[in-house]
């Protein structure tokens, strides 16, 4: 347990995760003015938690170990795939929103690909 808490880049990391789905919980009481406690581990929304926990995961890493190591390198570049896969996951699904909310007797139903169907 001692080793967790002296690992900042654990820390950091989780403390970013922390920070980001705690702001989903608060964003969702400002904007409809109703609690939801479900944001503190539903996915998806802004802020993105998994982009703050790579970000704060890269930095972490480049101050502990220097800049020019090979970990750091490697935080950032899987920094790099999280944040371009949590972005093409959000373009896509924006897509299927949009196709869905054109067609207003249909319902969207999320599987393996989502589909609109007639109600």
């Amino acid at each position: 347990m001692v080793a967790a808490v002296v690992n900042y880049p654990l820390v950091a990391g989780l403390l970013a995760f922390a920070v980001a789905q705690s702001a989903k919980f608060f964003t969702t009481w400002y904007k409809e003015k109703r609690w939801d406690a479900r944001q503190f581990i539903a996915s998806g929304g802004m802020p993105s938690s998994h982009s703050a926990t790579v970000t704060a995961l890269a930095v972490s890493v480049g101050i502990q170990e220097g800049f020019r190591s090979a970990t750091f390198a490697t935080s950032v570049i899987l920094a790099c795939v999280v944040m371009h896969d949590a972005f093409g996951v959000r373009l896509h699904a924006g897509k299927q929103a949009e196709v869905c909310q054109s067609h207003p007797k249909r319902s969207c139903t999320c599987g393996e690909i989502a589909i609109c169907t007639s109600m």
